[in-house]
C-alpha cells in the first residue's frame, strides 16, 4: 500500500490512543481540517477538537503542524 494509505491507527493506538483519538489524528495529520474531520466521520466539530486535545496530550505536541509531522513519520515506518 501508498504510504498515506496505509493504516497507521494500530500503531497510534499502541501509542495510547483510543480508537477514535487514532482516527481523528491520522485524518488530521494527513492534512484534513477539523471541520472535514467532522464532517466524514459525522461528529460534532467539538468533537473532534476535543478528540485533538487529547491526541496532542498523549502524543505531547502542541500543534497541528506538529501533528503532521509525527503522522508523516509513522507513514514512513
Amino acid at each position: 500500500l501508498a504510504p498515506s494509505t496505509r493504516p497507521i491507527e494500530p500503531l497510534l493506538e499502541q501509542l495510547g490512543l483510543t480508537r477514535a483519538e487514532a482516527r481523528v489524528a491520522a485524518l488530521v495529520g494527513r492534512g484534513a481540517a477539523p471541520r472535514e474531520v467532522a464532517e466524514q466521520l459525522a461528529v460534532g466539530e467539538s468533537t473532534v477538537r476535543s478528540q485533538l486535545k487529547a491526541v496532542y496530550g498523549k502524543l505531547a505536541i502542541r500543534r497541528q503542524s506538529e501533528l503532521a509531522v509525527f503522522i508523516t513519520r509513522l507513514d514512513s515506518l
